[in-house]
Protein backbone atom coordinates (compact mmCIF):
# COMPACT_ATOMS: atom_id res chain seq x y z
CA UNK A 1 0.00 0.00 0.00
CA UNK A 2 1.66 3.34 -0.81
CA UNK A 3 2.74 6.12 1.81
CA UNK A 4 2.25 9.51 1.89
CA UNK A 5 5.49 10.09 0.50
CA UNK A 6 4.48 7.53 -2.51
CA UNK A 7 6.77 4.70 -1.63
CA UNK A 8 5.35 1.05 -0.90
CA UNK A 9 5.61 -1.18 2.08
CA UNK A 10 7.06 -3.55 0.17
CA UNK A 11 9.92 -1.88 -0.20
CA UNK A 12 10.80 -1.70 3.34
CA UNK A 13 9.84 -5.48 3.90
CA UNK A 14 13.37 -7.12 3.60
CA UNK A 15 13.51 -10.31 1.27
CA UNK A 16 15.43 -13.02 3.57
CA UNK A 17 15.48 -15.91 1.38
CA UNK A 18 13.86 -17.48 -1.74
CA UNK A 19 12.72 -21.40 -2.11
CA UNK A 20 11.77 -23.51 -5.05
CA UNK A 21 8.59 -25.32 -5.32
CA UNK A 22 7.94 -28.81 -6.46
CA UNK A 23 4.67 -30.27 -7.60
CA UNK A 24 4.74 -34.22 -6.69
CA UNK A 25 1.60 -36.59 -7.99
CA UNK A 26 2.96 -39.78 -7.15
CA UNK A 27 0.82 -40.13 -4.30
CA UNK A 28 -1.93 -38.37 -5.69
CA UNK A 29 -4.38 -41.00 -6.06
CA UNK A 30 -3.63 -42.44 -2.38
CA UNK A 31 -3.62 -39.44 -0.46
CA UNK A 32 -6.19 -38.86 2.27
CA UNK A 33 -6.04 -36.29 5.34
CA UNK A 34 -7.82 -37.41 7.99
CA UNK A 35 -9.73 -35.30 10.72
CA UNK A 36 -9.70 -37.38 14.04
CA UNK A 37 -12.28 -36.84 16.78
CA UNK A 38 -10.38 -33.95 19.25
CA UNK A 39 -9.19 -35.14 22.39
CA UNK A 40 -7.80 -33.29 25.35
CA UNK A 41 -4.15 -32.57 25.41
CA UNK A 42 -3.92 -35.31 28.31
CA UNK A 43 -5.37 -37.93 25.91
CA UNK A 44 -3.63 -38.04 22.89
CA UNK A 45 -3.45 -40.74 20.14
CA UNK A 46 -0.77 -42.97 20.78
CA UNK A 47 1.60 -44.78 17.81
CA UNK A 48 -0.47 -48.05 18.97
CA UNK A 49 -3.89 -46.27 19.48
CA UNK A 50 -5.11 -48.22 16.19
CA UNK A 51 -5.15 -52.12 15.14
CA UNK A 52 -6.91 -52.58 11.74
CA UNK A 53 -7.86 -50.09 8.86
CA UNK A 54 -10.04 -50.78 5.89
CA UNK A 55 -11.46 -48.60 2.95
CA UNK A 56 -13.22 -48.31 -0.29
CA UNK A 57 -11.28 -46.71 -2.75
CA UNK A 58 -14.64 -46.00 -5.44
CA UNK A 59 -17.10 -44.51 -2.54
CA UNK A 60 -14.00 -43.33 -0.39
CA UNK A 61 -15.11 -44.77 2.46
CA UNK A 62 -13.08 -45.48 5.53
CA UNK A 63 -12.74 -47.20 8.59
CA UNK A 64 -11.09 -47.99 11.77
CA UNK A 65 -10.41 -49.95 14.54
CA UNK A 66 -9.50 -47.60 17.75
CA UNK A 67 -8.69 -49.54 20.70
CA UNK A 68 -10.37 -48.85 24.28
CA UNK A 69 -8.53 -49.02 27.37
CA UNK A 70 -10.59 -51.56 29.69
CA UNK A 71 -8.61 -51.08 32.44
CA UNK A 72 -8.90 -47.04 32.91
CA UNK A 73 -11.18 -45.76 35.70
CA UNK A 74 -13.51 -44.55 33.94
CA UNK A 75 -14.27 -48.19 31.82
CA UNK A 76 -17.65 -50.13 32.82
CA UNK A 77 -16.28 -53.34 32.72
CA UNK A 78 -20.17 -54.86 33.28
CA UNK A 79 -21.11 -53.19 30.82
CA UNK A 80 -18.33 -53.86 28.26
CA UNK A 81 -18.48 -57.59 28.70
CA UNK A 82 -22.28 -57.13 28.05
CA UNK A 83 -21.77 -55.51 24.97
CA UNK A 84 -18.83 -57.87 23.33
CA UNK A 85 -20.97 -60.84 24.41
CA UNK A 86 -24.26 -59.53 22.63
CA UNK A 87 -21.56 -58.50 19.67
CA UNK A 88 -20.54 -61.82 19.72
CA UNK A 89 -23.79 -63.90 19.95
CA UNK A 90 -24.86 -61.80 16.55
CA UNK A 91 -21.85 -62.23 15.04
CA UNK A 92 -21.90 -65.87 15.15
CA UNK A 93 -25.37 -65.91 13.69
CA UNK A 94 -24.33 -64.14 10.76
CA UNK A 95 -20.95 -66.13 10.11
CA UNK A 96 -22.44 -69.72 9.10
CA UNK A 97 -18.87 -70.85 7.95
CA UNK A 98 -16.51 -72.51 10.00
CA UNK A 99 -13.93 -69.83 9.97
CA UNK A 100 -15.59 -67.82 12.96
CA UNK A 101 -13.47 -64.92 14.11
CA UNK A 102 -14.06 -62.93 17.47
CA UNK A 103 -14.79 -59.24 17.34
CA UNK A 104 -13.30 -58.46 20.16
CA UNK A 105 -9.73 -59.44 20.89
CA UNK A 106 -11.23 -59.94 24.59
CA UNK A 107 -14.49 -60.55 26.38
CA UNK A 108 -14.66 -56.92 27.06
CA UNK A 109 -15.56 -54.06 24.15
CA UNK A 110 -12.06 -53.19 23.77
CA UNK A 111 -12.33 -51.45 20.29
CA UNK A 112 -14.96 -48.92 18.70
CA UNK A 113 -15.16 -48.15 14.86
CA UNK A 114 -13.99 -44.78 13.14
CA UNK A 115 -15.77 -44.34 10.01
CA UNK A 116 -15.57 -41.29 7.52
CA UNK A 117 -17.58 -40.48 4.20
CA UNK A 118 -15.92 -38.65 1.92
CA UNK A 119 -15.99 -34.82 3.17
CA UNK A 120 -15.14 -33.18 -0.33
CA UNK A 121 -16.86 -33.11 -3.57
CA UNK A 122 -14.55 -34.07 -6.67
CA UNK A 123 -14.54 -29.96 -8.72
CA UNK A 124 -13.03 -28.96 -4.90
CA UNK A 125 -10.24 -32.07 -4.30
CA UNK A 126 -7.60 -29.91 -6.62
CA UNK A 127 -7.68 -27.01 -4.60
CA UNK A 128 -5.76 -28.80 -1.37
CA UNK A 129 -2.13 -29.84 -1.19
CA UNK A 130 0.05 -31.62 1.58
CA UNK A 131 3.26 -29.76 1.78
CA UNK A 132 6.84 -31.11 2.76
CA UNK A 133 9.48 -28.53 3.79
CA UNK A 134 12.83 -30.77 3.07
CA UNK A 135 16.40 -29.45 1.85
CA UNK A 136 15.22 -25.33 1.23
CA UNK A 137 12.35 -26.78 -1.22
CA UNK A 138 8.88 -26.91 -0.31
CA UNK A 139 7.18 -30.13 -2.02
CA UNK A 140 3.54 -30.57 -2.60
CA UNK A 141 1.13 -33.41 -3.25
CA UNK A 142 -2.16 -33.07 -4.48
CA UNK A 143 -4.97 -34.86 -1.78
CA UNK A 144 -7.15 -37.40 -3.13
CA UNK A 145 -10.18 -36.40 -0.45
CA UNK A 146 -10.57 -35.09 2.93
CA UNK A 147 -12.02 -37.46 5.07
CA UNK A 148 -13.95 -36.71 9.00
CA UNK A 149 -13.89 -39.66 11.52
CA UNK A 150 -16.59 -40.80 13.59
CA UNK A 151 -17.20 -43.54 16.29
CA UNK A 152 -20.32 -45.69 15.08
CA UNK A 153 -21.41 -48.54 16.56
CA UNK A 154 -23.54 -50.91 13.21
CA UNK A 155 -22.25 -53.77 15.43
CA UNK A 156 -24.48 -53.28 18.24
CA UNK A 157 -27.24 -52.52 16.39
CA UNK A 158 -26.81 -55.87 14.97
CA UNK A 159 -27.20 -57.22 17.90
CA UNK A 160 -31.17 -55.85 18.16
CA UNK A 161 -31.94 -57.04 14.61
CA UNK A 162 -30.85 -60.41 15.16
CA UNK A 163 -33.07 -60.99 18.31
CA UNK A 164 -30.12 -61.19 20.50
CA UNK A 165 -31.38 -60.96 24.38
CA UNK A 166 -34.61 -62.75 23.25
CA UNK A 167 -34.69 -66.19 25.57
CA UNK A 168 -35.32 -67.92 22.28
CA UNK A 169 -32.20 -66.94 20.76
CA UNK A 170 -30.48 -68.90 23.53
CA UNK A 171 -32.04 -72.11 22.61
CA UNK A 172 -35.27 -71.64 24.55
CA UNK A 173 -38.39 -73.12 23.54
CA UNK A 174 -41.00 -72.17 25.71
CA UNK A 175 -43.65 -74.15 25.28
CA UNK A 176 -41.18 -76.92 25.82
CA UNK A 177 -39.92 -75.74 28.84
CA UNK A 178 -43.51 -75.42 30.52
CA UNK A 179 -45.21 -78.21 29.21
CA UNK A 180 -45.24 -80.89 31.89
CA UNK A 181 -44.33 -84.60 32.24
CA UNK A 182 -47.65 -86.11 32.34
CA UNK A 183 -48.45 -84.64 29.10
CA UNK A 184 -46.17 -86.38 27.39
CA UNK A 185 -46.92 -90.42 26.29
CA UNK A 186 -44.15 -92.60 26.25
CA UNK A 187 -44.72 -93.29 22.56
CA UNK A 188 -44.86 -89.41 21.78
CA UNK A 189 -41.53 -90.26 19.65
CA UNK A 190 -43.63 -93.00 17.29
CA UNK A 191 -45.77 -90.27 16.31
CA UNK A 192 -46.66 -89.49 12.79
CA UNK A 193 -45.25 -86.11 12.32
CA UNK A 194 -47.31 -83.52 10.31
CA UNK A 195 -46.28 -82.72 6.82
CA UNK A 196 -44.68 -79.42 6.20
CA UNK A 197 -45.48 -77.03 3.24
CA UNK A 198 -43.23 -74.17 2.23
CA UNK A 199 -44.43 -71.17 0.53
CA UNK A 200 -43.33 -70.16 -1.95
CA UNK A 201 -43.55 -66.24 -3.08
CA UNK A 202 -43.29 -65.48 -6.99
CA UNK A 203 -42.90 -61.66 -8.20
CA UNK A 204 -44.29 -61.03 -11.63
CA UNK A 205 -42.89 -56.97 -13.00
CA UNK A 206 -43.56 -55.68 -15.46
CA UNK A 207 -41.19 -54.28 -18.36
CA UNK A 208 -38.97 -50.45 -16.87
CA UNK A 209 -39.40 -47.64 -18.79
CA UNK A 210 -36.39 -45.64 -19.81
CA UNK A 211 -37.57 -42.84 -17.29
CA UNK A 212 -38.38 -44.97 -14.45
CA UNK A 213 -34.77 -46.62 -14.92
CA UNK A 214 -33.04 -43.27 -15.03
CA UNK A 215 -34.84 -42.31 -11.62
CA UNK A 216 -33.90 -45.37 -10.57
CA UNK A 217 -30.49 -45.62 -11.08
CA UNK A 218 -30.19 -41.18 -9.93
CA UNK A 219 -32.31 -42.78 -6.27
CA UNK A 220 -30.11 -42.64 -3.59
CA UNK A 221 -31.02 -46.23 -2.04
CA UNK A 222 -29.55 -47.67 -5.77
CA UNK A 223 -26.51 -45.43 -4.93
CA UNK A 224 -26.60 -46.90 -1.07
CA UNK A 225 -26.96 -50.67 -2.62
CA UNK A 226 -23.75 -49.99 -5.04
CA UNK A 227 -21.96 -48.53 -1.90
CA UNK A 228 -22.74 -51.54 -0.23
CA UNK A 229 -21.66 -54.21 -2.44
CA UNK A 230 -18.12 -52.55 -2.71
CA UNK A 231 -15.11 -54.98 -0.63
CA UNK A 232 -13.35 -53.49 1.85
CA UNK A 233 -9.91 -53.41 1.09
CA UNK A 234 -7.91 -53.91 4.29
CA UNK A 235 -4.82 -51.65 5.06
CA UNK A 236 -2.05 -51.45 7.37
CA UNK A 237 -1.49 -48.35 10.06
CA UNK A 238 1.42 -47.25 10.03
CA UNK A 239 1.66 -44.66 13.04
CA UNK A 240 5.17 -44.61 13.94
CA UNK A 241 5.91 -41.73 11.60
CA UNK A 242 9.71 -42.35 12.45
CA UNK A 243 9.11 -46.23 11.41
CA UNK A 244 11.33 -47.30 8.00
CA UNK A 245 8.17 -47.72 6.08
CA UNK A 246 6.88 -44.02 7.13
CA UNK A 247 10.35 -42.64 6.05
CA UNK A 248 10.15 -44.39 2.61
CA UNK A 249 6.80 -43.00 2.07
CA UNK A 250 8.21 -39.20 2.72
CA UNK A 251 11.05 -39.58 0.42
CA UNK A 252 8.36 -40.54 -2.39
CA UNK A 253 7.30 -37.20 -1.96
CA UNK A 254 10.40 -35.34 -2.25
CA UNK A 255 11.86 -37.45 -5.64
Amino acid sequence: MPTENGSSNDDDDELISETDVYLNRTLAEQLYVFQFPIRPHYRPYEDNSFSGARIKKKYQMFEMDSLINVNQANYFKSRGRQFAAFTESSNNKENTNNNKQRYFHSDYMDKQILSTNNMTSDDTNCRYCVGLFENNCLYLCPVKAILQLRPQYTYLDSTATTGVGDPRSKGYNLDERTASDGEHSENSEDEEKPTTTSLITMKFAKKESDYHKKKRLQSYDYYRQLRDDERWEDLVCLMNQRSTDSNRLRKSLIS
